[in-house]
């Protein structure tokens, strides 16, 4: 009788037995993942922005903030527009004969810079053939003012060392008076590093402001 109490009793022993083993396993099991021993680590792309080999990765928000500086392009200086005005010029011909008139189109800044760089136009030369620049080289124009319909005009030292006669140095101050003349100037007034000579040249008087010619008294240069 005992023995067979015994014999029914181990299959219930071992089911005892295992049915512990499993508890304390599944216990085990929890009580790594509290403590942060699991070894599955995360995925990349998630979490701190970690990558699998440790290294720092570029979370969403970055990349937004990345893609917002690239979409921000420099913005660029504003051009200011140039004026421009076609003018006559006023040239000797090579024989020191007689003056004509050629066409030019000039630019710069502004209106103040416009007259300026009439008067270097000017004294650069022609571009025709036929045709000279009576003005000595290296002349700086100092400066340029307009008031009243009265122009002065003052160079540097060097305009003295024009090697003219009487009607050369007549045709220089009409050729000046004349460009001045498209800039709202009936005279014009040479100044000499800033002070009034008697004479460029000693042959024409220049202690006052020089009148106009009249522009219709000279042909445009066909070469």
């Amino acid at each position: 009788m005992r023995k067979t109490t015994m014999k029914k009793m181990k299959p219930f022993m071992l089911l005892a037995f295992f049915t512990v083993l499993l508890l304390i396993a599944t216990a085990c099991g929890q009580t790594e993942q509290e403590n942060g021993t699991d070894d599955n680590p995360p995925v990349s792309g998630e979490g701190d922005g970690v990558t699998e080999d440790g290294e720092e990765g570029v979370t969403e928000d970055e990349e937004e903030e990345g893609a917002n500086e690239d979409d921000i392009s420099p913005v660029a200086p504003e051009e200011k527009d140039s004026v421009k005005k076609t003018i006559n010029l006023y040239f000797s011909d090579n024989d020191l004969m007689n003056m004509y008139s050629v066409t030019r189109e000039i630019e710069a800044e502004n209106e103040e810079e416009l007259v300026k760089e009439a008067l270097h136009a000017w004294m650069d030369g022609p571009e025709q053939e036929g045709l000279q620049n009576i003005m000595p080289p290296d002349v700086v124009v100092e400066s340029v003012t307009i008031t009243n319909g009265i122009a002065e005009v003052s160079f540097s030292g060097e305009i003295k060392n024009a090697n003219l006669g009487s009607s050369g140095e007549l045709f220089l101050l009409d050729q000046l008076a004349l460009i001045m003349q498209q800039f709202g100037a009936d005279a014009t007034q040479v100044l000499v590093e800033g002070e009034i000579e008697e004479s460029l040249l000693g042959h024409v008087s220049t202690d006052e402001p020089y009148a106009a010619p009249n522009p219709e008294d000279y042909e445009e240069w066909s070469s």
